[in-house]
């Protein structure tokens, strides 16, 4: 079978194949050298700080609604990292227990729907009340 200008399909697709297999090769090189230069205690902290400012933008503001169950996630993906920073510098564990906090506090000012913080949205209809009580109640 062959294409428009006379190439055969096949060898169109092993090409391009190909071309993914070396641009994957080339990133994850490039991946590699960056590691190389970084620290554990460095990809901890840039993290942990992508989590938090993840967990606060989905807590919402002024222009957009909160996706509170988004913030759930990455909350609890930063309550992980600070749990197991048991090992790192006292000033990283502080400043990671202070994001964590942070994030954890714009999340029940949002779900509790505090003033200046946007509504959640409601999880549905409200449940009934429920049936009153048969027993006695002085003043009932």
């Amino acid at each position: 079978m062959h294409a428009r200008g006379g190439v055969p399909v096949d060898e169109r697709v092993e090409e391009a194949t190909a071309a993914a297999a070396e641009e994957m090769a080339a990133e994850q090189a490039a991946l590699a050298a960056a590691l190389e230069q970084l620290s554990g205690e460095q990809i901890v902290a840039d993290t942990a700080v992508s989590l938090a400012t993840a967990g606060l933008y989905y807590c919402g503001g002024e222009a957009r609604p909160p996706r509170l169950a988004d913030a759930r996630v990455v909350i609890d993906a930063l309550t992980g990292v600070v749990e197991r920073s048991a090992g790192l510098p006292d000033e990283l564990q502080l400043a990671l227990r202070a994001m964590l906090s942070q994030a954890q506090m714009a999340f029940v000012a949002t779900s509790q729907g505090a003033p200046g913080q946007p509504q959640p949205p409601s999880a549905g209809p409200e449940e009934p009340p429920p049936p009153p009580s048969r027993l006695w109640i002085p003043g009932r």
